[in-house]
């Protein structure tokens, strides 16, 4: 008897091929051989990404790219010294030397109110402290880490999807910690000046929020996707 390795359907010896399949047909043992046999792709097959594998490698390249350029811009020394008030509407003005007058005499008024005298004083509190140089640190490592990973995607590597994954729960926590740390300085500026200035003290927290769950929404996002029994076949150690 032979059988057909396709749908399985026996035949006598006198057959050759499968009346459905239009496969050759075999020997019962050696038909029964072949269907324990895990498929293996041919050697020099090309393996088809997701698109989502694709799209997550491309923007993990990009984002790692773009921070590790910012990185190691702000790591370089700035020689301009601190910001201040002089100095802000100097540069402006050089900036711009076609201001209207009428504009001109609301941006003298704006940089003498002491709104924005408390925002650069608490911009350089900020930039000379260790903690904005720790954050620059562990962003700079994020971002390095995350272009490799985004290599290891192009590449199928199963230690990608891992690293992935554990970088985008620990960004969670980061995310907030360092929203708070860089806006918390701020916050004491918007008590004094204008009125429309002080609103802001309690616009900013709320965008904060929308801005957090939005981040966080996202994250959880890929984590799902990649944790998708489909989604893991398709990478190897």
């Amino acid at each position: 008897m032979k059988k057909c390795v396709g749908c399985n359907k026996t035949y006598d010896d006198t057959w050759k091929v499968c009346l459905l399949c239009r496969e050759p047909l075999v020997e019962l043992g050696q038909a029964d051989s072949k269907t324990e046999q895990p498929h293996t792709p041919q050697a020099g097959a090309k393996e088809k990404r997701p698109v989502g594998i694709k799209v997550l490698a491309v923007l993990f390249i990009f984002s790692g790219i773009m921070g590790s350029l910012s990185f190691f811009t702000f790591i370089m020394p700035q020689p301009q010294g601190e910001i201040t008030v002089e100095r802000f509407r100097e540069e402006a003005l050089k900036r711009f030397p076609d201001i209207p007058a009428e504009e001109l005499e609301n941006f003298k008024q704006f940089t003498e109110n002491p709104f924005l005298k408390n925002v650069l004083e608490a911009q350089n509190e900020y930039i000379n402290s260790p903690k904005y140089k720790f954050m620059l640190i562990i962003t700079g490592l994020m971002s390095i880490l995350l272009l490799v990973i985004g290599v290891g995607f192009l590449k199928l590597k199963e230690w990608s999807r891992k690293a992935a994954i554990f970088l985008h729960l620990i960004n969670i926590p980061l995310f907030i910690i360092f929203m708070r740390s860089m806006f918390t300085p701020f916050l004491g500026a918007f008590q004094e000046g204008a009125p429309e200035f002080a609103e802001m003290k309690q616009v900013i927290p709320v965008m904060l929020t929308i801005q957090g769950v939005v981040i966080t929404g996202m994250v959880l996002a890929i984590i799902y996707y990649l944790t998708r029994p489909k989604v893991k076949e398709h990478f190897k150690p």
